[in-house]
């Protein structure tokens, strides 16, 4: 018995889980209410869905972030983003060094 072996929730979502990383599709509520395994076997299914691959194509309509994105007159070059960040330190640093490494980097 599942439950003997100290089987409990958690257990047979991972039970679940290694399940589908093997191929096989197994329901929790399963495991749960057929805690033998001679029970729990005319559950298991090979999984063998097929995910369709194929390039999507079509007009897509813009979330309202691209909408504002695009649309925003304070944006001039929409096909160039740069987003900044400020970086702070609470020792001094060289300006030399800081030149030398903005320089290799």
């Amino acid at each position: 018995s599942f439950y003997n072996l100290g089987g409990d929730s958690i257990k047979s979502i991972q039970v679940a889980s290694r399940l589908k990383q093997q191929g096989y599709s197994l329901k929790v509520e399963h495991i749960l209410r057929n805690p033998v395994l001679e029970d729990l076997a005319p559950y298991v299914v090979l999984d063998t869905r097929v995910i369709d691959q194929s390039a999507v194509e079509g007009s897509v309509v813009l979330t309202p972030i691209q909408h504002y994105f695009f649309e925003d007159p304070a944006i001039r070059v929409p096909h160039h983003y740069n987003q900044s960040v400020l970086l702070s330190s609470r020792e001094r640093i060289s300006g030399d060094i800081l030149d030398r490494s903005i320089s290799a980097l």
